[in-house]
């Protein structure tokens, strides 16, 4: 009796293990709501050119970090805050994307071209997108809006650095 007793219940313990955890996983891009919170991470990649190579990532409190590598106004570790406006702009745009609808990978056959990674992080679900070449409308649109913010929160040639604390 005692020997089916703990075969129940190690039954049930996987029964329920497993649901919980399908749950957790169901959720998916196309149920996120505006207040939902979310992080944007932007990475461009070198080239045998004068492209940009920075890092930046955006909070849904509007917190920008940055890192600018190669070939952009400001070397180094840098952060500010979005305006409000910029803010729901950023959260319109996010929408419009419609991440889970996105492709992981957008390339072509062509060399030398700088590689954009976008990654989205809402709640506990991650999604990367390589962008390259021949991508949608809808996300080279929203490279170039990341790129403006990049443009208008990061000055030129004054840097606020890092702190442990942040």
């Amino acid at each position: 009796m005692k020997n089916i007793t703990v075969l129940t219940m190690a039954f049930l313990f996987v029964l329920f293990s497993c649901s919980t955890k399908k749950e957790l996983n169901t959720v998916t891009f196309d149920e996120i709501q505006p207040a939902d919170p979310y992080t944007v991470y932007i990475s461009t990649g070198p080239c045998l050119g004068a492209c940009p190579e920075y890092q930046m990532e955006i909070d849904h409190k509007g917190v920008l970090k940055y890192e600018g590598k190669r070939n952009v106004p400001l070397i180094g570790e840098a952060q500010n805050v979005l305006g409000e406006s910029d803010l729901l702009q950023l959260q319109k745009q996010l929408l419009n994307l419609q991440i889970h609808n996105l492709d992981s990978a957008y390339t072509c056959n062509v060399a030398d071209l700088p590689e954009v990674v976008l990654t989205f992080k809402v709640k506990k679900q991650r999604k990367t997108v390589y962008v390259v070449c021949e991508a949608p409308e809808k996300i080279t649109d929203f490279i170039g809006f990341i790129d403006k913010l990049r443009v208008t929160y990061m000055p030129a040639e004054v840097s606020v650095p890092l702190t442990e604390e942040q």
